[in-house]
């Protein structure tokens, strides 16, 4: 489950170097998702270790 979690992750990555955005509060819009997003993620991860 968290593999599309971390394509959704790296494929709005590359969305961003794509367009370089320039607004820097985007950006840090961006970053902020992104790193609340890293945290669910590491919380899936040990879910999913536990389930396993």
């Amino acid at each position: 489950m968290w593999i599309l979690v971390v394509m959704l992750l790296l494929s709005g990555l590359a969305i961003q170097y794509q367009f370089n955005i320039k607004d820097k509060e985007l950006v840090k819009l961006y970053k902020t998702k992104l790193d609340e997003a890293n945290q669910q993620l590491e919380s899936l991860k040990h879910q999913g270790v536990q389930d396993k």
